[in-house]
């Protein structure tokens, strides 16, 4: 019957989106431990994509400490988007575990704003 068909055709999407599902899960947990071996040689671009990883719980379980970690690594080496995430964090963030901090926000919004005219100065 056509019922039987559908309910067939269903099943076999939801096993395909499962199967799709733990295999990008494993490309994300893959992904997170290369870029914790390049955030650790120091690599900014890598320490970014790692705090990434953490605040959003992609390929890493969620820890917005770490994230606040590995994005202040990353910021001080003058990561645009590490320091955006820094200041979304100090601003925002609801874990208990960190604590809002306009003023950390503040001096991190200064720093970018100093990074980006440096980066326009030199035709960046």
């Amino acid at each position: 019957s056509s019922d039987g068909q559908s309910r067939e055709a269903k099943s076999r999407c939801s096993n395909q989106d499962s199967k799709s599902s733990r295999f990008q899960e494993r490309n994300l947990a893959l992904a997170a431990k290369w870029y914790r071996k390049s955030a650790e040689q120091g690599d900014s671009e890598a320490q970014w994509r790692l705090a990434v990883c953490y605040e959003s719980g992609r390929g890493v379980e969620s820890d917005l400490v770490a994230a606040l970690r590995w994005y202040r690594k990353s910021a001080k080496q003058g990561h645009i988007d590490a320091m955006k995430g820094l200041i979304t964090l100090y601003s925002l963030s609801e874990d208990p575990r960190i604590e809002r901090d306009p003023k950390q926000a503040c001096l991190w919004s200064q720093a970018l704003a100093r990074t980006k005219a440096a980066a326009m100065k030199a035709g960046l």
